[in-house]
């Protein structure tokens, strides 16, 4: 798995994943990804871009559940985006779509951000 990280606009903080979301290293790399994220003090918004991410399990699902607790402690937001529809399907299943702010787009969820 792999991660691409940028700031957009001087206050959000894009992350990109590639490849499956699945326990073992695979989490572990994306909660300390997350970790390191949340120490930027200037954001106040995180978008995980999802579009290469063709899997994700059960674990994984826990790491994002819990960088969105996270980032609700410390008021900021978590948008998702790009999502392939497996993992539409389970964020529906798991009741997290309704915790979690969803676009179809990255660009979209910039736009949104940044008008």
């Amino acid at each position: 798995m792999e991660f691409f990280q940028r700031i957009e606009d001087n206050h959000i903080y894009v992350i990109t994943v590639e490849g499956r979301i699945t326990a073992g290293e695979d989490t572990a790399a994306l909660r300390d990804c997350f970790e390191q994220a949340l120490q930027v003090e200037a954001i106040d918004t995180f978008i995980v871009n999802l579009k290469k991410v063709p899997f994700i399990d059960s674990n994984g699902l826990g790491v994002i559940s819990s960088f969105l607790e996270k980032t609700r402690i410390k008021n900021k937001k978590l948008i998702l985006c790009e999502l392939v529809q497996i993992i539409e399907d389970l964020l529906l299943v798991s009741g997290l779509n309704s915790l979690l702010t969803l676009y179809p787009t990255e660009k979209e969820a910039l736009s949104a951000l940044i008008e």
